[in-house]
């Protein structure tokens, strides 16, 4: 009965190793049990075509998942990063606005869209979106440690870009791109 849990782990093992090929003939094999559909199953057949290369499948199965488990915020984050690394920043933002009909106060959202406007070159917006980012989830490293980046960078305010990265060094003191900021 809990075979496809076995099967899970031993593909997340391949997974582990970088064998990809052998992680998906695991994961695949449980696509057909209804029990063993979740969305990390998902992303881990996203991870896998990822891993090879696939970028077509790798979408697409990050879609399948936001599909069927729509409150599985992660996902929509996760897309939206994979678009916005492709420079496709108008997919990246309209994965970001479904994701936010479903959760308006998740801060991963607003720390995804201050990165998008980042690489657009929207500095206002950039800082606008990782103070939102802060206003939601104060507790947020790495929305403190792109304001102080920001700050430092866009601005040459070093005293706020100091303030920020300590902020962040204190939420997350093992970060080592927050030490790096320090």
């Amino acid at each position: 009965k809990d075979e496809w849990i076995l099967k899970y782990h031993i593909g997340l093992s391949y997974h582990g190793m970088e064998d990809y090929k052998k992680a998906l003939e695991y994961y695949e094999s449980l696509l057909e049990n209804e029990e063993a559909l979740n969305p990390l199953l998902y992303q881990d057949i996203s991870a896998s075509y990822g891993g090879l290369g696939d970028n077509s499948k790798y979408v697409e199965y990050l879609q399948k998942s936001i599909e069927d488990f729509p409150q599985h915020l992660d996902v929509y984050n996760r897309l939206a990063q994979h678009y916005m690394n492709n420079d496709n920043f108008s997919l990246a933002k309209a994965e970001i606005e479904k994701g936010l009909k479903i959760e308006s106060r998740y801060p991963s959202f607003y720390n995804t869209l201050g990165l998008i406007a980042s690489k657009e070159g929207d500095i206002e917006k950039e800082i606008e979106y990782y103070k939102k980012t802060v206003e939601v989830d104060f507790h947020n490293a790495m929305a403190h440690r792109n304001l102080s980046i920001s700050y430092r960078e866009d601005f040459g305010n070093f005293e706020a870009a100091l303030v920020e990265a300590l902020i962040a060094n204190e939420f997350d003191p093992n970060n080592y791109l927050t030490k790096n900021v320090l």
